[in-house]
């Protein structure tokens, strides 16, 4: 993100993201989960907050990005993300939480495949998705609709599922 924030000359506002995460930021060991820098950032990223909300986190990362552009990529991967998280954060002490991620290739498409533990009681409000947002803060619960987005801009799908304990989004981008 914040690249992208220098690219597009938003200096200000990645000095703000780089502040805010600098503070967050504990001891970080350096690991290399992917050969692309965003989807390993995210996978740090993803890591280091699951820790702190005691959820377990599975990596799958397993194919690279060919067309997908930057922006798109960190915007989807953070929006899956934030999502899992927020979920698995509202689960009670206790019981288990687990988030899983994957990106593979199943050509043409780059896949990525994001479950998490969720609590229930999935609204189905956000026309096209089955699903609604819980977020009411002005700025926030556009995450689903910018996946969807995404995934249109590149000829692609997004689909929910879940069960009584396990939450699933499937996106699928063509990416060739």
């Amino acid at each position: 993100m914040l690249q992208v924030f220098l690219k597009d000359g938003r200096f200000k506002e990645a000095q703000s993201y780089l502040e805010k995460y600098t503070d967050e930021v504990g001891e970080i060991t350096e690991a290399a989960f992917h050969e692309n820098y965003i989807i390993n950032a995210v996978a740090h990223d993803l890591l280091r907050r699951g820790q702190i909300i005691e959820t377990k986190v599975e990596l799958n990362l397993k194919a690279s990005p060919h067309n997908i552009s930057e922006p798109d990529l960190i915007s989807l991967l953070t929006n899956i993300t934030d999502n899992s998280l927020e979920a698995c954060a509202k689960i009670p002490p206790g019981v288990e939480r687990l988030i899983r991620l994957s990106v593979t290739r199943r050509e043409p498409y780059l896949a990525i495949v994001c479950e998490n533990s969720y609590p229930g009681g999935i609204d189905t409000g956000v026309k096209g998705t089955g699903i609604r947002s819980s977020k009411n803060k002005n700025g926030h619960g556009y995450g689903l609709k910018t996946i969807e987005r995404i995934a249109v801009v590149y000829n692609g799908m997004v689909e929910f599922t879940c069960d009584e304990s396990m939450f699933t989004i499937t996106v699928a981008l063509k990416d060739k």
